[in-house]
């Protein structure tokens, strides 16, 4: 019996599956590095104000989500919103609106 899960083992995997693995591995990290890197997604907001793209926006959210950590209650809360009101985030957003559905449909417009 072992004989024959070793022949079965054998027969998956051969050359030509090795070489479909091992291609869908690079093929999948190169995926993700070209994702990771285009300059239209990922973007963020780092402590200086600057929007930044790519990698480094990831270590910027990294960075921010330090500073947020703890136990949520109310003084928390509080302490979170005066940041955020003195922040360049809500400055930007302020001035750079997104899609104005979500903001009428929050605020009884509709």
């Amino acid at each position: 019996m072992r004989t024959l899960v070793k022949f079965e083992y054998r027969k998956l995997w051969n050359r030509v599956s090795m070489v479909a693995v091992m291609a869908m591995c690079i093929l999948s990290t190169f995926h993700t590095f070209i994702y990771l890197n285009m300059n239209s997604q990922w973007r963020a907001i780092d402590k200086n104000g600057e929007v930044v793209s790519g990698l480094a926006s990831y270590r910027a959210l990294k960075e921010a989500s330090k500073e947020i950590q703890g136990t949520v209650d109310g003084e928390y809360l509080l302490n979170l919103k005066k940041q955020y009101e003195a922040s360049a985030d809500k400055q930007y957003l302020d001035e750079h609106r997104g899609y104005p559905c979500p903001y009428r449909i929050l605020s009884g417009d509709l």
